[in-house]
């Protein structure tokens, strides 16, 4: 009997492992960013997410002067970075790195027998300016599960939010 149990113990053991992956995160952000960015591994595309659960409810319409065309945008630019940053809410805080150019981690994750992993995930950061420009990276993963795979952002997965919201949000 114990060898029963034993064994399905192993069969139990090798099935998990098989429902499983690592992903080394490398920081390689651009000079022009000075301070450390927050990433995250999700399980959801967060550019399609971020066009179909946009809401501008908190835009108040201004008209007038160039002075009122300076505050549009800036309240254009707090908008578009509350809604990305939204898009994390339900992520647990065990899950977020902060993360300068000189850092590095791994994220692992295991699932269940019953509940098996998807193979599309992404790293993506939270919303950050650039040259007071609000910007995130997100990079599509690949996953191969029982296996590690490396993922260093750069700039090519530099994504800016204002073009997002300009050509896809405001037009939906």
């Amino acid at each position: 009997m114990k060898k029963v149990i034993s064994f399905l113990a192993l069969l139990i053991l090798a099935a998990c492992s098989n429902n499983k992956f690592e992903v080394q995160l490398i920081a390689n952000l651009p000079p022009s960013v000075d301070h450390a960015v927050q990433f995250s591994v999700i399980n959801f595309n967060p550019t399609e997410k971020f066009i179909k659960d946009f809401d501008a409810a908190n835009l108040k319409p201004i008209s007038g002067s160039t002075a009122n065309d300076q505050n549009k945008n800036e309240q254009i630019t707090k908008l578009i970075m509350t809604n990305w940053d939204t898009l994390f809410k339900d992520i647990p805080a065990t899950d977020y790195w902060l993360m300068t150019n000189a850092d590095s981690t791994t994220y692992s994750k295991t699932g269940g027998i019953f509940i098996p992993l998807s193979n599309k995930w992404w790293v993506a950061s939270k919303a950050f300016l650039i040259d007071g420009k609000p910007c995130c990276y997100v990079v599509p993963l690949q996953i191969i599960k029982g296996s590690r795979i490396s993922c260093k952002p750069a700039q090519s997965n530099l994504v800016s939010l204002t073009d997002i919201y300009q050509k896809q949000v405001q037009k939906k």
